[in-house]
């Protein structure tokens, strides 16, 4: 009995470990099905989980990675559109991370006008100091949500996404651009203390992974 326990034991994990995981975000739910890809394959590209594995290790050292996304009822507009993205996304990171490092140095004590000029303006502002954003890889799916898999309505939509890179020298500029901005904005009184909130924030977004 305890022979037979094991062997069935053993065939349903064997089972179990043979089931291909999907690529992607795990808890993603699928409303859609997969029609085509740029690639003629149903996996996306790893760059687009791990954006700097495009690049060999001595070549990422230069370089910080940005994935940009978006979705069209055609494969061009939403290729496209996605590179056109990808300067509001690198900016929205850089506002973001400024935003995450005042907060982890003031801890608690933040000024309301900063915090309030970060989260409505910084991001937006910050499109201006995107410089030298190459573009390096872009992959598209051509989609079929469907009603029955819990799409809102049945519909083919095409989803792009575009790799883009920036020299860690432009990406500093970039984000002491962004920390001048934020601090010109603000009132006089707390110029200073947002200017010691942020020190070296350029050098940490710069060598993020």
């Amino acid at each position: 009995m305890r022979y037979l326990l094991f062997i069935l034991f053993l065939f349903l994990n064997s089972c179990g470990s043979s089931q291909k995981k999907p690529e992607g975000d795990p808890i993603e739910e699928k409303t859609y099905k997969l029609v085509e890809t740029s690639t003629n394959t149903d996996k996306r590209p790893k760059w687009v989980f791990d954006p700097p594995s495009f690049n060999s290790k001595k070549t990422r050292k230069k370089f910080r990675y940005f994935v940009s996304e978006s979705e069209a009822p055609n494969r061009r507009l939403a290729e496209k559109s996605s590179r056109v993205r990808a300067t509001a996304q690198i900016a929205s990171e850089v506002a973001q991370f400024i935003k995450n490092s005042y907060a982890e140095s003031v801890q608690g004590s933040a000024d309301e006008d900063v915090s309030e000029y970060m989260q409505e303006q910084l991001a937006s502002e910050t499109q201006a100091f995107v410089v030298g954003a190459q573009t390096l890889e872009t992959f598209w799916e051509k989609r079929r949500y469907l009603e029955n898999m819990g799409a809102e309505e049945n519909k083919t939509l095409f989803k792009a996404y575009t790799l883009v890179r920036i020299n860690k020298k432009d990406v500093e500029k970039m984000v002491k651009a962004a920390k001048k901005r934020l601090i010109d904005r603000i009132p006089s009184e707390t110029k200073s203390k947002t200017d010691k909130a942020l020190k070296d924030v350029e050098k940490a977004f710069s060598d993020l992974d």
